[in-house]
């Protein structure tokens, strides 16, 4: 236990240096269940320059450890975005294998919109995706040889996990006033582009 206390702390001062937002699971600290898209963790909206990580654990001695991790968060422009899954282990015996876990991006209807099992450092998980506008999406974190993302799958015996979504390509979508504004800026200059000529 007080080596999964001294890693959380760690993590936390570590990923504080760089980071917009930095959140614990609400499940590993046992609070409600993200088990599902219904269930899922609410991030909240990610805007340009935003990055959000999660700290959290699939372990069976915590909370929920074995099931599916599910997060929901908005981007609120275009762009890509990245997400990172690094696992963390405080136990030099644990080969890296055995923390191979799996990230999936699905949409706001619960479509897969992409996976990754290896792409990341060793057998950590890494993928981009690129938003066309604003839009909801859930993240699905989950063990090796759970590719379905069901909610009991997958290898489950890495203790934490950090979760990184990084939105600094997110370029933001100009909202309807704004066009409203430029429009009559417009209208402007060209009555006094009339003005003038008519004299």
């Amino acid at each position: 236990m007080l080596k999964f206390t001294l890693t959380s702390l760690m993590l936390a001062a570590a990923l504080n240096a760089n980071a917009s937002v930095d959140l614990f699971e609400d499940e590993m600290g046992g609070g409600s269940s993200n088990d599902s898209f219904a269930t899922a963790q609410n991030l909240g909206n990610l805007a340009l320059g935003d990055v959000t990580n999660v700290l959290g654990g699939r372990h069976e001695d915590i909370p929920g450890g074995n099931t599916i991790d599910f997060y929901k968060f908005t981007v609120n422009g275009t762009g890509n975005f990245v997400l990172n899954l690094l696992t963390l282990n405080s136990d030099p015996g644990q080969d890296q294998y055995g923390r191979d876990p799996y990230i999936g991006l699905f949409d706001s209807h619960g479509v897969k919109l992409a996976f990754d099992d290896d792409a990341g450092i060793g057998y950590d998980s890494q993928l981009s995706h690129h938003a066309t506008g604003p839009s909801t999406f859930y993240v699905g974190v989950t063990g090796y040889g759970n590719p379905s993302f069901a909610v009991n799958g997958g290898n489950a015996n890495w203790p934490l996990y950090a979760l990184s979504i990084d939105a600094t390509n997110i370029a933001p979508v100009p909202e309807p006033e704004t066009y409203a504004l430029m429009g009559m800026g417009l209208v402007g200059l060209l009555a006094a582009r009339r003005r003038k000529a008519a004299k």
